[in-house]
């Protein structure tokens, strides 16, 4: 087994490979048939290294790239095959690359001491005494240690800085030689901090207690407590590693630490208690590192539920994800369509009408996002929207129909700026509903969609359609209109019966309030013909609403002149079944 180590000023990475060759250089492999580490070395060549056992403390260098010098002074040339002892160090570009032999140990399983388990893997096991007899430390001690915890989880998790102060922590807090941050990489190890005290000897990291930390999923450290304390541990290390877990109790990294041994020293091993310590630094990058997880991913989905809805209401549903399962919930519904869109897309082109659409739905967005809206979808020239929920909005009707009117208030402006190419002005028809609905993801478990389904939604958006035949630029359901109090002139317009729709739907204009004379006297004058034409009475309604009976203005109101027809053709062909409600003929 090899030990690979590269340094330069982005990187500072260790790791270890079994059999088979393995290649280095700047950019990734084209083949993975050979695995290689990518140098962050501008001046390293794409392809520059590799490299393959070649025996018991020998290794085989190919080198792929452009010339490399080598740690006796010597240079291994393009294309040249060369196989050294071990170890081996070499230079490319500005990156310093070490490989040397990682001997296996042989140590048999009880070469190595453990402790209790992290509490998260533990969790049914009682708490134990953290500190035994003779090792309390004094209240200084532990201010120091709480100190430089807080210290490696003020670091953002997954930076550099949050691995070099944990690296950092088991040298100047534990107290040992040097400590390491290891990340797993596929089946090895990338070393992401190492922090080594002053003066201590190079130190080979043990892939034997890393084995044990995999397998058994806890601490362990060789103590070397029952050793003799003389010159034959000289080379002998006191190691200790902890397991990192992922937010999914996967281990996907390990803190090590080790120390020297030296003839004299009063403590030569490594004693349980600064295991502990090692386990709990751990456990602090466990926690950053499921802490940094969970923002990640509430970051993706803030920036979904943004897409759609106000930062309020993002946030909401980034606090309660099961709002997405489904709730049931009594809702105002807004669909909005731009009028004559076909011979809109016809005069404008593909590039323009993509501009002016763009432009609409940027207007009517940002009114129904201000009046507390969420948007559900947009459909090609069109967009749906709607309020109470998943926040309770107890004026919810009103919300949206403010939004509607707002959204009226913005086409002046827009028609404007269109109006050298379009000739005319832009219109929209808005249609409100309120009713219940199952609320949550309307999508797909692969793209999700915030919004209603139901009977409400699919009123809404023959609402919607009834404006364009009734040439009325926002209408509301019953429904709607009822919740509405005195802040909005309405007038009652018709039922009507849509495609797709069983039963009736009756429907009210929706202005500002107040009204002008002039639209009162319309409105009073127009519900007093329907009443007349609802009963039967369609002659009086057309007397009502004959020339020199009714107010002029009437005469240029589309659902006046409807009812004028609709009334003047029951008249002449009264019937026994005859239905009072309007029928469209399309959605």
């Amino acid at each position: 087994m090899l030990r690979f180590q590269v340094i330069n000023d982005a990187q500072s990475a260790q790791w270890t490979h079994g059999a088979g060759p393995f290649e280095l250089g700047r950019a990734p492999s084209e083949s993975t048939a050979v695995p290689r580490f990518v140098i962050e070395d501008r001046y390293v060549s794409r392809s520059q290294l590799r490299v393959e056992a070649a025996g018991a403390g020998q290794v085989r260098l190919e080198n792929l790239g452009q010339a490399l010098e080598l740690g006796d002074g010597s240079s291994l040339q393009p294309n040249e095959v060369r196989i050294l002892p071990l170890p081996v160090k070499l230079t490319a570009g500005y990156s310093r690359i070490e490989i040397s032999d990682e001997l296996p140990l042989g140590e048999p399983d009880n070469a190595y001491d453990t402790i209790s388990r992290p509490v998260r893997i533990e969790r049914a096991a009682t708490a134990g005494a953290v500190i035994e007899v003779g090792e309390s430390p004094s209240p200084a001690t532990l201010t120091k240690w709480f100190e430089t915890l807080l210290s490696v989880q003020r670091a953002a998790a997954g930076t550099a800085e949050f691995y070099e102060e944990t690296a950092r922590a088991v040298v100047d807090l534990v107290g040992l030689d040097m400590g390491l941050v290891l990340v797993r990489r596929g089946t090895g190890w990338e070393t992401k901090a190492m922090h080594e005290a002053a003066g201590a000897r190079f130190s080979r990291v043990s892939q034997a207690v890393l084995n044990h930390v995999i397998s058994q999923r806890r601490t362990f450290y060789r103590a070397l407590a029952g050793m003799e304390n003389s010159a034959s541990l000289a080379q002998v290390d006191a190691v200790v590693a902890s397991p990192v877990f992922d937010a999914h109790d996967e281990i996907v990294g390990i803190v090590y630490g080790s120390r020297g041994i030296q003839v004299g020293t009063k403590r030569p091993g490594i004693v349980p208690m600064e295991a502990r310590l090692v386990q709990l630094l751990a456990g602090a990058v466990s926690a950053g590192l499921a802490r940094m997880e969970k923002e990640a991913e509430a970051a993706r989905n803030r920036a979904r539920f943004e897409q759609f809805a106000s930062p309020v209401v993002a946030a909401e549903l980034e606090r309660n994800p099961a709002l997405l399962e489904g709730t049931e919930r009594e809702i105002t519904v807004l669909f909005s369509d731009l009028r004559g869109f076909t011979r809109i897309s016809e005069q404008l082109g593909a590039r323009d009408t993509f501009q002016l659409v763009g432009d609409v739905m940027d207007k009517l967005t940002e009114q129904v996002l201000k009046h507390g809206g969420i948007i559900i979808d947009y459909y090609g020239d069109g967009l749906a929207a709607m309020w109470n929920a998943p926040l309770d909005q107890a004026d919810h009707a009103r919300f949206a129909c403010r939004a509607a009117l707002a959204m009226q208030a913005e086409l002046p402006a827009l028609s404007a700026l269109w109006q050298d190419r379009l000739g005319k002005p832009l219109q929209i028809g808005v249609g409100l509903n309120t009713g219940p609905a199952r609320v949550g993801n309307a999508g797909s478990r692969m793209r999700l969609k915030y919004g209603p389904r139901g009977h409400t939604v699919n009123v809404s958006s023959r609402i919607e359609g009834a404006t364009k035949h009734l040439g009325v630029p926002v209408l509301a359901s019953a429904a709607t209109q009822k919740l509405l109090g005195d802040e909005f002139a309405t007038r009652r317009i018709c039922q009507v019966r849509a495609v797709g729709l069983e039963g009736s739907v009756e429907l009210f204009e929706v202005r500002e309030a107040p009204a002008d004379n002039a639209w009162q006297l319309l409105r009073t004058t127009y519900e007093q013909a329907l009443k007349l034409y609802e009963s039967g009475q369609w002659l009086a309604a057309v007397d009502l609403l004959t020339p020199g009976k009714a107010d002029p203005v009437g005469h240029e109101d589309i659902p006046s002149r409807t009812l004028l027809r609709l009334a003047r053709e029951a008249a002449h062909n009264p019937s026994s079944s005859f239905d009072p409600a309007f029928r469209l003929d399309g959605k």
